[in-house]
């Protein structure tokens, strides 16, 4: 949403160039800046959607890590559609995800 790249921060945040180079197209400051909206990082409030929100942007924009998180995220949900598309993604950039334990091994 537009409202995404109008932050409510101060005028001297270090997130404002962060969100200009996310506006720019930068996958990494996207990602970085939904990572701040999942844990809550000092002027940027937790907020489950915006990190989604800003995840997905990320991996758009071709930031295969964002998307294996978003995967994760999602299947930490229940939600097994969503993260094989996103896990799928992430493969398709190149990115080449930690392998995991059968339920045997778990």
């Amino acid at each position: 949403y537009r409202s995404a790249f109008q932050p409510r921060l101060g005028p001297a945040s270090p997130w404002l160039a962060e969100w200009r180079k996310a506006a720019r197209g930068d996958k990494d400051a996207a990602a970085r800046i939904g990572r701040a909206h999942q844990r809550g990082d000092g002027e940027i409030a937790a907020d489950n959607n915006r990190y989604e929100g800003w995840m997905q942007y990320a991996a758009a924009l071709g930031n295969g890590i964002a998307s294996y998180e978003l995967a994760v995220h999602y299947r930490r949900q229940g939600q097994p559609q969503p993260a094989a598309q996103f896990e799928a993604r992430s493969k398709e950039l190149g990115y080449t995800p930690p392998p995991t334990l059968d339920n045997v091994r778990k």
